[in-house]
């Protein structure tokens, strides 16, 4: 922290009443009040910066979390063109099928577009490897903005970091972003 600004004593309740409503009410400083003089105090642009990058994590980490479980494929399995989210729940029940089937039981599910279904360990393995290609790009995307987050040296180079888990990485070090254009052909 830092001071921003002072005001002189001794001072008019006008001007008192003016510093305090423009330091902190519109600039956001905390005031301090010495023998002397009022002052008020704010974060250095170090302090600014490194909160702001702070929040630009929690952020990338939000999006993740967020992509991880909003994915919808499809599969074909036993001939049937079979639909499945990713949800906290869907991989719930993937464990528990798979302990099923390894078993020798046939897991029974219905998928998102509604089609009954057996599923065999073979099944299983299909859907869990889809839902694993899914979280591997949302990783690799976690990954990228990670990344530009740590080699972030200023606030505008931080500002100009936009966090967009649709976008699609491209090229051998997923450095090159471009827009995911399915989710425009669906309507989403």
């Amino acid at each position: 922290m830092e001071i921003k600004a002072t005001l002189q004593k001794p001072h008019t309740d006008i001007k008192r009443a003016d510093f305090i409503v423009t330091q902190c009410h519109i600039n956001g400083y905390i005031l301090k009040e010495t023998d002397t003089e009022l002052q008020a105090w704010g974060k250095t642009q170090a302090e600014i910066f490194e909160q702001k990058k702070a929040y630009k994590y929690i952020e990338n980490q939000n999006c993740l979390d967020e992509a991880r479980v909003n994915h919808i494929f499809t599969v074909i399995l036993q001939g049937y063109e079979c639909t499945f989210d990713t949800k906290d729940k869907t991989q719930a029940d993937l464990n528990s099928a798979m302990l099923s089937a390894n078993a020798g039981y046939p897991w029974k599910w219905t998928t998102n577009n509604k089609i009954k279904i057996d599923l065999q360990v073979e099944d299983i393995i299909i859907i869990t490897n889809s839902f694993q290609s899914l979280v591997n790009d949302d990783i690799d995307k976690w990954t990228y903005y990670e990344t530009k987050i740590d080699e972030a040296t200023t606030l505008e180079e931080l500002e100009e970091i936009v966090i967009n888990y649709d976008l699609k990485l491209k090229g051998d070090n997923n450095d090159i972003i471009e827009q995911d254009l399915s989710a425009l052909d669906s309507g989403e």
